[in-house]
């Protein structure tokens, strides 16, 4: 057999471990470029995680899908944002832990929602169902609606009393019914009293029927642009709205109510709701029905 003289066959090894890092480069660059759908085992690092290491998996469709890294052994391809790669084996769906990022609450299934303009479908209702995965979440909320059983032009206005009768002819067995309102008896001059009067008939119904009640305390409204001269003169953002939300943290130690989901802090701004969360001094943005949505959900997971 012949025989290569040293060095040649020192220079062959070489070339041979070039051109097999040559290759396994150019297979990670052509992975990395390819689009998120077809990159199963893709997962991003969440920026704000702090204590615990949360990803987002893309799957197929090119969802992002919320899940935790714990337990698992992680390798760091690139950064650009952060993309890392794991185990193909560990991405079943029975390998995977529950998410972290995006909290679920599986034991509710149903959530029925009764209010004014605060909780209408499309808002945190929504994100209910879309961000936290509640099948069902049906609301019976409409604009401007008063605690009392008034209706108004042409069905528009219906008051919370009627929602109630509303939901109880749907016949659905809810998990939770969720009861939000009073602004709107404080912004056109109802007096406390008959507020909290319809609140107590309607919580009275609810637990009667064997829901679960859940109420949100009034939310600081000063610096609403449509506020009425009543209640401007009487300051009924402050007084009034304190004078509920007191009442209503009365109505779960009474157990007439089973949750109060106490916002009213987290949302003020000495008497005002905070910018970042307002759109019109009353009314809750995008990020404003996030955060109440997380609120309910937190109650939710106990």
């Amino acid at each position: 057999m012949k025989k290569y003289p040293y060095h040649h066959t020192r220079q062959l090894l070489m070339l041979t471990m070039l051109l097999i890092f040559t290759t396994i480069s150019l297979l990670a660059v052509s992975y990395i470029r390819k689009p998120f759908s077809q990159r199963s085992e893709a997962i991003f690092l969440d920026p704000n995680a702090e204590n615990v290491l949360t990803f987002s998996q893309i799957d197929a469709a090119g969802k992002s899908l919320p899940i935790s890294c714990a337990n698992l052994v992680c390798q760091l391809i690139n950064q650009g944002p952060v993309i890392v790669k794991i185990n193909q084996a560990l991405l079943s769906n029975t390998a995977l832990p529950a998410p972290t990022s995006v909290p679920t609450a599986k034991a509710v299934q149903m959530v029925g929602v009764i209010g004014d303009s605060m909780s209408v479908t499309q808002q945190y209702p929504t994100l209910l169902n879309t961000t936290y995965q509640i099948p069902v979440v049906d609301s019976y909320a409409t604009i401007g609606s008063q605690t009392g059983s008034y209706q108004g032009s042409g069905g528009r206005y219906v008051g919370i009393q009627s929602q109630l009768s509303q939901l109880l002819q749907s016949g659905k067995s809810y998990d939770y019914v969720i009861v939000f309102g009073g602004v709107n008896d404080f912004n056109s001059g109802t007096s406390l009293s008959d507020t909290e009067k319809n609140l107590e008939q309607i919580y009275k119904s609810l637990k009667q029927q064997g829901f679960r009640v859940m109420a949100i305390t009034v939310l600081p409204w000063k610096d609403y642009q449509n506020m009425s001269d009543y209640a401007k003169t009487n300051q009924l953002w402050s007084e009034r709205t304190i004078a509920l939300n007191n009442w209503l943290r009365q109505q779960v130690n009474n157990h007439a109510i089973d949750a109060l989901i106490d916002a009213y802090g987290e949302f003020n701004d000495n008497g005002a709701l905070k910018t970042e969360y307002s759109s019109d001094g009353l009314h809750l943005n995008q990020a404003g029905n996030a955060k109440l949505a997380e609120m309910i959900i937190q109650h939710f997971q106990r």
